[in-house]
């Protein structure tokens, strides 16, 4: 455990505990710390070690799963569960990042229409709270601490093991779509264009100032490669696009997952310095969803907010890459949007957020404030 400056931080939510972990990755402001707080330094439990992985299965149910160290990598987890021929349903699209770390949060990407997010997809938790004491809990085994402590942005309680559901590794279907809406200078930015085909969109861009592009991912064999190429074209038939602008590109299981960190890669080789993302990810009703140009997967009784009024949300992810010349830029730009969302009354809930006062709190987690107070009393 080591202890770090804290002056200036921003004030944790009510009733919390001051000791947020030390995940993988942090955002552009900066790991954000209360007063007199301390840093748990996760990697010292035993990040890489082989024994802080172990997929196992139950009879009754009959279910695989894989507990997983709170400091271990995502990334290192789907090497080990692909040994055994399984892995988790769902990913975030960057996978250098720790299992707490996400399970704080919810863990959010495009298979979330399919799976829900990565808190949904959880069997059991050991967690240390902030009275210091280690608990496992459960569905079923202190409930309340289980429900609490996902999605709760690690406020009071450290996730230093958790049981993760795992299925056959994919061999063939559909599991993974994303919107994005792109600029010229965007386009370069996704790995499932060429570099041949980004020249072709970038002047599509340049006419029409921004295009909408649609991802989507088809797990195959090579055996099967045939069949899924006529799905994937009856699929295409049944949407609107511009004539000449459907691509694919086929890449490995494991390449398509961890695309995000190869690109950084890629990137920062060339420019000889690391890149940063100053990402904003908002939840806004159905409602909304222009003010900005199903079953619920959600489990309500886990701590990681949701808009309130409406079942149907839409998940709004603004990731450039940045440089540390300009991601200033782009944190203005995500300001000003939220500034816009209060002054129009959208309700939204903001993914990872950075709040310095009690009253945002609050606001944050809304009707779930006081279930999460319970919690912790």
């Amino acid at each position: 455990m080591t202890s770090r400056p804290s002056s200036g931080s921003p004030t944790p939510p009510p009733g919390t505990s001051p000791s947020p972990p030390e995940a993988a990755a942090t955002p552009c402001e900066a790991r954000s710390l209360p007063p007199a707080g301390v840093v748990v330094d996760m990697a010292s439990l035993g990040r890489g070690r082989a024994d802080r992985i172990n997929v196992s299965s139950d009879d009754a149910p009959a279910r695989w799963y894989v507990d997983a160290g709170g400091e271990q990598l995502w990334i290192d987890v789907l090497h080990e569960t692909l040994k055994h021929g399984l892995t988790p349903r769902w990913w975030t699209d960057y996978l250098h990042l720790t299992v707490g770390g996400t399970l704080s949060n919810a863990g959010i990407s495009g298979q979330a229409f399919r799976h829900g997010p990565q808190i949904s997809n959880v069997y059991e938790l050991d967690v240390i709270t902030g009275k210091g004491d280690m608990i496992t809990c459960s569905h079923e085994k202190n409930s309340a601490l289980f429900y609490g402590v996902l999605g709760a942005l690690g406020q009071f309680g450290i996730i230093t093991r958790a049981r993760i559901s795992l299925e056959p590794a994919p061999h063939r279907g559909f599991d993974y779509v994303e919107g994005r809406l792109l600029k010229g200078r965007d386009v370069s930015s996704s790995s499932f264009i060429s570099e041949e085909a980004s020249e072709k969109i970038k002047l599509l861009a340049d006419e029409f100032g921004a295009i909408f592009l649609l991802e989507g991912a088809v797990y195959y064999e090579q055996a099967t490669a045939s069949m899924v190429y006529q799905e994937l074209e009856s699929l295409l038939k049944q949407l609107s696009f511009v004539p000449g602008f459907a691509f694919t590109k086929g890449v490995s299981y494991i390449g398509f997952l961890d695309r995000v960190h190869e690109e950084d890669t890629k990137q920062s080789s060339t420019e000889h310095e690391d890149v940063l993302h100053p990402w904003l990810n908002l939840f806004l009703p159905k409602s909304r969803i222009r003010d900005l140009e199903s079953a619920n997967k959600w489990d309500d009784k886990m701590s990681a907010p949701i808009p309130d009024e409406e079942e149907v949300f839409y998940t709004i992810g603004l990731l450039p890459s940045a440089t540390r010349e300009d991601w200033e830029y782009f944190d203005k730009q995500h300001h000003d949007i939220l500034s816009f969302c209060h002054q129009e009354g959208i309700e939204f809930k903001q993914y990872l957020p950075q709040y310095v006062t009690e009253m945002d709190w609050m606001k944050h987690f809304g009707r779930k404030r006081d279930s999460i107070l319970r919690v912790i009393c």
